[in-house]
């Protein structure tokens, strides 16, 4: 049946053709919203290494735009008296100082180990920062105070990022480089994960370095954290934005508020901007499948015609209507099935050349399987209808034409 349907499709390979490529690419624009849409579903559920409930994000800086080599004694003095008024708001539970916020993207570093090269990110916090953010250690222990006078930069690795470096080896308790310009790290904590953003590039690597808001001062690593992680309690106010603003006011009054939302907020936001364009997409993809969809019903329509000869021999020769019917829906899933494999060829050899990092041979495979299924229910149901036309086709019609 099969090969049968095969040989009428290259009898006619000039239309069948066409149809081919629409179907082409309509399979490639719905494997490109299945595996956006898989990706961003994965995204939502994955585990993220901490727990962003009751958490708020506060971010402050000089109002004269100090930056990155231009901290002052001053400015360090500014950002311990923020932390305390932080640490005497109502309801806090924990206050942590962090370099980068969470969802709001962090410095990539390179690090090289046995003459291999290493990606990773790394960001900087302060002490309290596990009891902000809740983040369960896998082995060792977080840094505190009593790393004041290690040579070394203590420094806690999620699994993915101790796995490249030492292997299989302990790494707690190692060193590394943690940048180019020979600065240690000593391996004091595991984590199994930690995604502090969204959509980051696999396999995550990530390093946790600690800051002090007393060691800021000019040409000093890692610099001053202007941002923070206030873990509140649940029954805290709604007004707890505007008390964080008043008290930093009266704190540093040079300074100024730029954030203070939910962290869980933020997640939200980030995660509909992502969605943002996955949605015109969707919008502008079912347009155009609408519109392959009625070129279809209108070609198959116009072949049903041409073929009133051959459909009416075919009812004179014994052939059932169900059975014409499953003929010209079979044309139909042929041609789709032509498409989806070759389809299915050039967006596998886009993930095996890692096109895109950041989604996981897993999404890929649901995108296809989705956009497959779409397709062929898109198909079946546009030929539907020229298929139900052919079995009205008189077996004397074929008269007409001797």
């Amino acid at each position: 049946m099969i090969g049968h349907l095969l040989r009428l499709a290259w009898n006619r390979r000039r239309t069948a053709f066409l149809l081919w490529l629409e179907m082409l690419v309509s399979f490639l624009v719905l494997a490109a919203l299945g595996v956006g849409a898989a990706s961003h579903l994965a995204e939502v559920h994955r585990p993220r290494g901490f727990d962003d409930r009751d958490v708020w994000a506060v971010t402050a800086e000089p109002e004269d735009g100090a930056h990155w080599g231009r901290w002052t004694v001053a400015d360090s003095v500014a950002a311990q008296q923020a932390y305390r008024v932080l640490q005497a708001q109502e309801g806090t539970v924990a206050v942590a100082e962090v370099t980068a916020l969470p969802y709001t993207g962090m410095s990539m570093n390179v690090v090289q180990r046995d003459g291999r090269t290493f990606d990773y990110y790394l960001t900087q916090v302060g002490d309290d920062f596990p009891r902000a953010l809740s983040v369960p250690l896998a082995a060792g222990r977080w840094f505190g105070p009593e790393d004041d006078g290690l040579d070394s930069e203590p420094v806690v690795l999620n699994q993915s990022l101790a796995t490249a470096l030492f292997g299989t080896e302990d790494p707690l308790g190692r060193t590394f480089a943690l940048d180019r310009d020979g600065r240690q790290g000593l391996v004091v904590g595991l984590v199994r994960e930690f995604r502090p953003f969204l959509f980051a590039e696999r396999p995550g690597r990530f390093a946790i370095c600690r800051v002090r808001l007393d060691r800021a001062i000019p040409k000093e690593w890692p610099g001053l954290p202007m941002s923070y992680l206030i873990r509140v309690k649940p029954s805290t106010a709604v007004t707890f934005a505007r008390d964080i603003e008043e008290g930093l006011a009266t704190a540093a009054p040079t300074w100024r508020v730029r954030l203070a939302a939910p962290l869980a907020q933020m997640r939200q936001q980030e995660l509909r901007f992502f969605l943002r364009p996955l949605v015109v997409f969707g919008v502008i993809s079912t347009f155009l499948l609408l519109m392959v969809c009625l070129g279809l019903v209108g070609v198959l329509w116009q072949s049903v015609t041409q073929r009133t000869r051959e459909i009416g021999i075919r009812r004179a020769a014994g052939a059932s209507r169900q059975g014409i019917c499953l003929q010209v829906v079979g044309e139909a899933v042929v041609l789709t099935t032509l498409a989806v494999g070759l389809g299915v060829i050039l967006v596998l050899h886009s993930a095996v050349l890692d096109l895109f990092p950041q989604i996981e041979p897993g999404t890929y495979l649901a995108g296809l399987l989705s956009a497959a299924a779409v397709l062929y229910l898109l198909v079946a149901a546009a030929s539907l209808y020229p298929g139900w036309l052919a079995t009205r086709v008189h077996p004397a019609e074929a008269l007409h034409y001797e």
